[in-house]
């Protein structure tokens, strides 16, 4: 997730307008499902928008909405939570 947001500024910060293109949805060709949530690759998709300069938002609201689904798919997994930690504790952690 760091690599892709930090890939994503370096785009913008560089200004280099005619060499971004839409991100692409990345699915699993086995599940049939996206790699990331949805969420995410909405805040993808306005980055691209903003660095391109068709839209003047800072993406704080899809940034956010992209964690909070990261954090619920992180603690749905139990091998992700230490031993004896529930769903709900871990996400409330993480909030």
């Amino acid at each position: 997730m760091k690599k892709i947001i930090a890939c994503l500024m370096f785009i913008f910060l560089s200004g280099c307008v005619a060499c971004i293109k839409k991100p692409d949805r990345y699915i699993n060709k086995k599940t049939k499902t996206m790699n990331i949530p949805e969420s995410c690759y909405q805040y993808e998709v306005c980055n691209y928008y903003r660095a391109a300069g068709k839209v003047q938002t800072d993406c704080k609201a899809e940034f956010l909405k992209c964690c909070k689904d990261t954090d619920y798919r992180y603690c749905m997994d139990p091998k992700h939570r230490p031993d004896g930690t529930t769903f709900s504790s871990c996400f409330d952690k993480l909030q």
